[in-house]
């Protein structure tokens, strides 16, 4: 596997522990809002309308941000593809710059900021960030990878196939993860509540770091 590919991979899984993570905390912190998963979102932006336009605007926000994130997120993509050598570290440095944003001025942005900022910050995330290894995965949307790795299990089972269990390996690791990054942040938030974008944002810069020193030990090779 090239560097490139490695770096994609822990990048991918960094970023589907952190949209567990983020998810858990709007969840609970923001009355039910989720800022990854869109179909949760739009599922509860359905079951309030009948409760008023303060109730639905937090996920109409959400939604919002989220599509116009993914849509700028994949220009990002294109204008960076001739040069990978810097990327990750760019991707992440905007992903950090975003957390300790939000962190700081939470309280000023209120529950509206919030969800917009959050929501596009995801749809940013699942664009870039969306591979483990050779296979396609969706770090913030848990359906669908669970409906493919039971796919590829029964292909395994019955069919024999060798790829796919190379496939529901990965798939069982991100939704693993993701889950991780659930229980991480649903802990934190019993005794940290008001600390937990300054945590996240803090893990970034970690690896941000990581990704520096792995880029100097490359070019020093």
């Amino acid at each position: 596997m090239l560097l490139k590919d490695k770096l994609m991979t822990a990048l991918t899984l960094w970023c589907t522990f952190l949209m567990g993570y983020l998810d858990t905390y709007a969840f609970l912190n923001y009355d039910d809002l989720l800022v990854s998963a869109q179909t949760g979102n739009l599922v509860l932006l359905g079951a309030n309308l009948q409760n008023g336009l303060s109730d639905i605007l937090p996920h109409v926000a959400s939604f919002g941000g989220f599509l116009l994130g993914a849509f700028l997120a994949e220009a990002l993509v294109e204008y960076t593809a001739k040069n990978s050598s810097r990327k990750f570290s760019v991707f992440i440095l905007i992903q950090i710059i975003v957390l300790f944003g939000v962190a700081s001025f939470e309280s000023l942005i209120g529950v509206y900021g919030f969800a917009v900022i959050l929501g596009a910050f995801s749809g940013y995330t699942l664009t870039v960030f969306n591979r483990v290894g050779s296979t396609k995965m969706n770090n913030g949307i848990m359906t669908g990878n669970v409906q493919k790795l039971m796919t590829q299990l029964y292909r395994v089972i019955f069919l024999r196939e060798k790829d796919a269990w190379s496939v529901s390996r990965v798939i069982l690791i991100g939704v693993t993860t993701f889950v991780v990054g659930i229980f991480t942040s649903a802990l934190l938030y019993i005794n940290f509540s008001g600390q937990m974008m300054m945590i996240a944002a803090s893990l970034s810069v970690l690896v941000f770091v990581a990704l520096v020193v792995v880029g100097r030990r490359v070019s020093e090779t």
